[in-house]
Formats: C-alpha cells, structure tokens, sequence
C-alpha cells in the first residue's frame, strides 16, 4: 500500500531533497514519460505522485501538488517525480565513442547527449570539468537519451589511444575541412570541446586528426 504525504514539510519529503544534494550518486526526473524510461532502465529508487500508478517494488509515495511544486525544478511541473540512481558505468562497449570536454552549459551537455545517441554513439566520455549530465536541464535537453547511453566521467585519451583508439579532434589548428576528412579507422574517438575555448592545447597535442567545418 502505498504511503500519503500531505505536508511539505513531511521528513520524509525534506530527506528526499536533502539526498539530491547529498548524494552523488542520486538524481531526479520529472514527469510520467521521464519516469517510466528511468523504469525500464532499472534505476528508480522511490516515486512521488498525487495519483496512484503501477509502481512494482519501487516505493510509491502519494503526495499533494504542493509537494511536487517544492521537489520539482519546472514551473508547472506533471505531477509525478522520481528519485533515481544514476547508472553504473561500464566499459566501453562500441568501436565509436564520443568525448566531451570542459562542456559546460548543461543544456548544451543534452543536446549533444541526443545527438550522439542519434548517430549511433553508444559510449559518451565527459571529462570532471564538464556539466554533469544529470542536472536538470541536461536531463531535459537529452530528452532521455541518459537512459540508453554507457556514461563514462574521466576516461584518459592517453588509455584510449593505448587501446587502439583514432583520436579525432575538432579544431582549426592543422585541420581537414569536413568534406575532405579521410576515411576513418574502425576504432575512433571524437573530441568536442568548450563552446567558447574549444578544446585544450594539451589535447590537441594527442590527436590523429583534427578536423574544421
């Protein structure tokens, strides 16, 4: 039976939020869509809802709209939200990986999260200075494609170009316009970096090839 919340200042709601900032290895998602994705990938943790829904073993806890208007990040949010665990990483599992550097705003960080899932990418590499994927607006802008993508925080180009890896940078410095790139390897990595620095210096200097639109 699924537990009633109706104050906000219920402990139990204000542990929830103390967790999310507690708690790296926790995060949120709002709405029915974000949550039943999170679902099926096997990482929810509890759900707050004002209605009842099929929840399995995952804690369902009913509350009122007050209480997703305190935990939700949107305006006029849906009113469900779920606390979440944040996938384990695994080792790169595909031949094509995409690598992100210093990427800083989080909607940006989404966007390109999409994108590499759109072309194909199954490995995403963010380096610790980068936006967390998790945040709120990178969750929202990824339109949940955290759900389907291995992400790997910190990964070295130096172990990736030891395991065979093509390094390929996007620079102007000693660069290929797009339309002239040569075929590339079986096995590459493509870099992208800061929106306004691009990547660093001392990264460029372990690339195989830049490449410029």
């Amino acid at each position: 039976m699924s537990e009633v919340i109706k104050s906000r200042q219920n402990q139990k709601i204000l542990n929830a939020i103390a967790s999310l900032k507690n708690d790296d290895s926790l995060f949120m998602v709002e709405g029915f869509h974000a949550v039943e994705m999170a679902k099926e990938a096997n990482l929810l943790k509890e759900i707050y809802s004002t209605k009842e829904i099929e929840h399995g073993k995952t804690p369902l806890y009913l509350v009122t709209p007050e209480i997703i208007d305190k935990m939700s990040s949107h305006k006029n949010p849906e009113p469900i939200v779920a606390i979440c665990y944040k996938k384990e990483e695994k080792p790169l599992t595909s031949d094509k990986v995409l690598y992100l550097e210093k990427v800083q705003d989080p909607g940006n960080m989404g966007a390109l999260l999409r994108c590499a899932l759109a072309f194909g990418f199954k490995d995403v590499i963010y380096t610790a200075d980068s936006s967390d994927p998790y945040r709120h607006k990178a969750l929202q802008a990824s339109q949940g494609s955290i759900f389907k993508l291995n992400l790997i925080k910190g990964k070295s180009i130096d172990e990736l170009k030891e395991n065979g890896y093509q390094i390929i940078g996007t620079s102007l410095r000693k660069a290929v316009n797009l339309s002239e790139c040569p075929k590339l390897n079986d096995k590459f990595v493509l870099l992208l970096g800061n929106e306004g620095q691009g990547l660093k210096e001392e990264t460029l200097d372990k690339t195989d090839l830049n490449i410029k639109i």
